[in-house]
């Protein structure tokens, strides 16, 4: 008796032990940017490299990474509730801010955390799917072209109800 006893302890700890080593996979998931290669657009399938900045990357809990060709479609996918779960990290192409917004380019630019950055909304952006949204790592720099174009500078919190007010959606 004594020693099913112990074979049945024995068997429960190398499964917590098992169970417990996937979930430190888990946890190792890299929350870090990524290049784009060869991506296609999660949201319309446009090759993301091709479209011009700014783009978007989405990392999911489960660890799925997905790309965007604009940032109004990674903000159209986040509304959608996904089988991946919810994005642990999100990030966006920080504007080259002596570059003029509205000449195509699609040059790769540095990522940055989507909460960090800083939004222009409004202004006229052809070649964009979507509500055109411009971003930028410093303020400033988001204010100069908000200026010079008519647009709104705007906080990530403040993004998504911006957004939708543009897309005439409540």
């Amino acid at each position: 008796m004594t020693q099913k006893i112990f074979y049945g302890i024995c068997l429960m700890l190398s499964f917590f032990l098992v169970n417990c080593q996937k979930d430190q996979g888990k946890a190792a998931i890299a929350l870090k940017a990524e290049a784009i290669h060869t991506h296609a657009c999660a949201a319309c399938g446009m090759i993301v490299r091709e479209e011009p900045s700014p783009r978007g990357q989405v990392i999911h809990r489960d660890g799925k990474r997905v790309f965007f060709c604009s940032l109004s479609d990674m903000l159209t996918y986040l509304e959608t509730p996904s089988p991946h779960g919810k994005a642990r990290m999100i990030f966006v192409e920080g504007m080259n801010p002596k570059t003029d917004p509205l000449v195509f380019s699609p040059k790769a630019e540095p990522w940055l955390a989507a909460a960090k950055a800083t939004y222009v909304l409004g202004v006229k952006k052809t070649r964009v799917m979507g509500v055109p949204i411009l971003s930028y790592e410093k303020k400033s720099d988001a204010e100069i072209w908000a200026k010079q174009y008519k647009g709104q500078v705007v906080t990530w919190e403040a993004l998504r109800p911006a957004w939708q007010k543009l897309r005439g959606r409540p």
